[in-house]
């Protein structure tokens, strides 16, 4: 397993880059780290710290654990309305994201009441 040091610049690009590389365990540990920190330092509510729970809901989604995904993704998705609004791209990316688990998961009636813009609804 890599390990990453506090701060450095790995930390920072880490996650995708072990994620692209299907290394997913070690892309997960990575994105936990970098959000435990994000927490500490910058917040619940800074943009870096709301894109990382994200994609570690992403990447959870991407492994099947469908329940701690969709918890990332919600959290993501309520800190974004609050923080950019509900027609900024980075919020309708966040509602779009949980849609397409909740649809995999046959529940389009909750899909459908989330924020993904458009004329997709």
């Amino acid at each position: 397993m890599v390990r990453f040091r506090s701060g450095g610049w790995f930390q920072n690009v880490g996650g995708p880059l072990l994620a692209r590389l299907d290394r997913l365990d070690e892309a997960e540990s990575c994105w936990r780290e970098v959000l435990d920190q994000r927490r500490r330092v910058v917040g619940d509510f800074h943009p870096h710290t709301i894109n990382t729970i994200a994609s570690l809901g992403e990447l959870l989604q991407r492994r099947s654990r469908w329940a701690e995904a969709e918890s990332l993704l919600r959290e993501a998705l309520d800190k974004r309305l609050r923080v950019f609004g509900e027609s900024h791209a980075v919020t309708i990316e966040s509602g779009r994201a949980l849609a397409e688990l909740l649809n995999s998961q046959g529940r389009a009636v909750e899909a459908d009441a989330l924020p993904r813009g458009g004329d997709d609804r």
